[in-house]
């Protein structure tokens, strides 16, 4: 349950973007009259959020680099309640650091963690609010919109009236991420991820590469690094494709994969399209082989220079002005799929656009390996999809770290049970920290438990390892679900399996 709600100010509850030009005068409180409401057309302003919050009785911050006295009289104005203001001069640090946040929550008596909601309208709020256990949203009426694909929210809005009911926001993530944590999905506009501010290409949710430590805690990166050589998580992934594009605002005529290079006999995209057709609206078409790759590139990287891919795809169909939505797993810098839409119109495609699985997130904060200094990724175990990081030189470097070792900066390693510290408990690879009272689940749901006691009456990390076995013997995980926070589910594939696939214990 939500017990608090922070928000950015500037861009975020108000316009001020006319005061670029006026910050000297800020220091002193004035320039206040290039403030404006925004103006949105629905029934609530961004600035009257706090107050249709705080009546429902949920704790309200403000976190601003603005001075104070000019945050004060923005609140007066505007008549934006909060319980604590935290602005340029109360906190030494900035951010993206964590401290201003956290010391919101301590004047509000509140614990950081999923519980409580930062919104902003920058890259540097949402960074914020990773680093310090919240849930970040972001809005996409301010001016830095176009910079957040990359570096998504837990959960994006367009309308201020999707952050009066915060009891719903565990359906209100993207699709793709949604669905593979089992909650039930209450959509809206930021139900897919728009990428790089095209609204040309959407994404099911965020793709964690594993360089990055989210990449251990996110069941939709698990489940689309496992669709590359196993179609067990096709079923799961089609659906939700097929679901998302219905909610789309855009009705293709033909949904076509991007093709396979020559070497692969397998076809990922089969079985995924195969589902997914169940669940699109009717009228759609699928063309599987509506496009072929007659090159085989050395690797992605010669795939993405400009003069290489030229040669790459091609088609042998005239496409007859039709709309088509091209289909792609993953979508980094986007150079695969634009030659995609670019070889379609010019065999007479219409509109095309793209949907992918994944939109490749920036790497957060990762480990260094101190024997070598190259950066450490995060692996699984090939008997027990046990998580462990280890480092990108190998085998030349054979350095290997538990994955829950990643927060020892924080926390001491668990013996015999979870200690304690500042009212948390201590983290096992997910960000944000698992606190107490967090379900433990096996993803076959055969039993639960709670984070503190253990799994099958073990500690949550026996003898040090990270791992731990459901007593039907399946490897359990950290994984996020915005409804209850870290909990435990099968290793790997997460949800992605379906019921009664457990790993065996090796």
């Amino acid at each position: 349950m939500v017990q608090a709600v922070l928000f950015d100010l500037d861009r975020t509850l108000v316009d001020s973007a006319g005061t670029a030009s006026a910050a000297p005068q800020w220091r002193n409180g004035q320039g206040g009259e290039k403030i404006l409401p925004f103006r949105l057309g629905g029934t609530v302003a961004p600035h009257q959020l706090p107050a249709g919050l705080k009546a429902q009785g949920l704790r309200i911050g403000i976190v601003t680099s603005s001075p104070q006295d000019y945050a004060s009289a923005v609140l007066r104005r505007f008549q934006i309640p909060c319980d604590a203001l935290v602005s340029y001069h109360d906190s030494a640090a900035r951010k993206p650091d964590p401290e201003p946040l956290r010391a919101v929550l301590r004047s509000l008596g509140t614990e950081p963690g999923p519980q409580s909601i930062y919104v902003g309208d920058e890259e540097a709020d949402i960074e914020a609010a990773r680093r310090a256990g919240l849930t970040s949203v972001a809005v996409n009426w301010g001016t830095a919109v176009h910079s957040l694909w990359s570096s998504a929210p837990d959960i994006f809005i367009a309308s201020p009236e999707v952050l009066l009911d915060p009891d719903r926001f565990a359906g209100r993530g993207y699709i793709g991420e949604v669905l593979t944590g089992k909650d039930a999905l209450d959509p809206h506009w930021g139900s897919v991820l728009h990428c790089d501010g095209a609204e040309q290409v959407y994404a099911l949710g965020r793709y964690f590469t594993a360089f990055d430590p989210r990449h251990g805690a996110s069941a939709l990166s698990a489940a689309i690094l496992a669709l590359k050589s196993d179609d067990r998580p096709a079923d799961l992934l089609g659906e939700i494709l097929g679901r998302a594009i219905r909610h789309i605002d855009w009705k293709p005529d033909l949904v076509v994969p991007v093709p396979m290079k020559p070497s692969q006999s397998r076809n990922r995209f089969e079985r995924l399209l195969g589902v997914g057709a169940r669940h699109m609206s009717p009228g759609i078409e699928l063309r599987l082989h509506g496009m072929r790759c007659v090159e085989e590139a050395g690797d992605q990287r010669r795939m993405e220079q400009t003069e290489a891919r030229k040669f790459v795809f091609a088609t042998d169909r005239i496409w007859d002005g039709n709309r088509i939505l091209v289909i792609d797993d993953v979508y980094t810098s986007g150079e695969t799929s634009m030659e995609c839409v670019r070889l379609l119109k010019d065999h007479g495609a219409g509109e095309v656009r793209v949907m992918v699985l994944g939109k490749t997130q920036k790497t957060s904060v990762g480990r260094i390996c101190p024997e070598c200094g190259r950066a450490m990724m995060i692996c699984s175990r090939r008997e027990t999809l046990e998580k462990f990081w280890g480092c990108s030189r190998y085998p030349q470097c054979r350095h290997v770290e538990n994955l829950w070792r990643s927060f020892g900066r924080r926390f001491s390693a668990p013996r015999g049970g979870v200690k304690r510290r500042a009212g948390r408990v201590c983290g096992f690879g997910a960000e944000p920290d698992v606190h107490g009272g967090s379900v433990v689940e096996c993803a076959n749901l055969c039993r639960g438990a709670d984070v503190r006691r253990g799994v099958a009456g073990r500690c949550a990390s026996p003898g040090g390892s990270y791992g731990a076995r459901c007593h039907c013997k399946s490897v359990l995980d950290i994984s996020w679900k915005p409804s209850a926070g870290a909990i435990w589910a099968t290793a790997g594939l997460h949800d992605a399996l379906p019921a009664g696939s457990c790993v065996p214990d090796a």
